[in-house]
């Protein structure tokens, strides 16, 4: 009788341990997600903050000069700023996490661009990011995740332009109300 009461204590210790070893592998995989998913948001946010300095870049060079750029060190130096209005991490192309580039369309007779678009995607998918926006001269951000690649105006707009991953509406499903 009291090798039986004796084993009953091991397994329910026993018990014990296994069911506190899955509780903790659980609590580290939450723990680890919760770390990777505000890295990518911050990276995110920091990408939809870098378009949205590039756009009021081109405002302003437009107000000076009548027309858009592609180039970016013209609007490094035409911000009408005693500092730079854009990173000179954006500059290079790539900053916190993403790529960056800008684009001119539309020629009117005299030269002059009429519109402009810029994209940030991910320097190295999914590891720096997850989604991909874009902007143009209408100030609207558009994103989604679409496997690192570059972005265009297909993509959906953002809900909310303050930023959050709920925000963005996946292709297939249809639009609802924002919160």
């Amino acid at each position: 009788m009291a090798e039986s009461t004796f084993t009953r204590k091991k397994f329910r210790i026993l018990l014990l341990v296994v069911f506190d070893a899955i509780l903790i592998i659980a609590l580290s995989w939450f723990v680890i997600d919760y770390v990777n998913s505000h890295r990518f948001s911050l990276n995110e946010k920091c990408a939809i903050a870098g378009l949205k300095r590039i756009c009021a870049s081109e405002m302003l060079y437009k107000s000076a000069s009548h027309t858009f750029t592609d180039d970016v060190t013209e609007l490094l130096e035409d911000s009408g700023r005693d500092e730079p209005f854009l990173n000179s991490l954006v500059e290079k192309g790539s900053y916190h996490g993403y790529h960056y580039v800008i684009k001119t369309a539309e020629q009117n007779d005299e030269g002059r661009f009429l519109s402009w678009s810029a994209t940030a995607w991910p320097v190295e998918y999914p590891s720096t990011g997850f989604y991909t926006f874009y902007i143009d001269e209408n100030g609207l951000i558009r994103g989604s995740d679409i496997g690192g690649g570059k972005g265009d105006k297909s993509l959906p707009i953002i809900k909310s332009q303050n930023y959050t991953r709920r925000h963005i509406v996946p292709h297939n499903l249809l639009w609802t109300a924002a919160p």
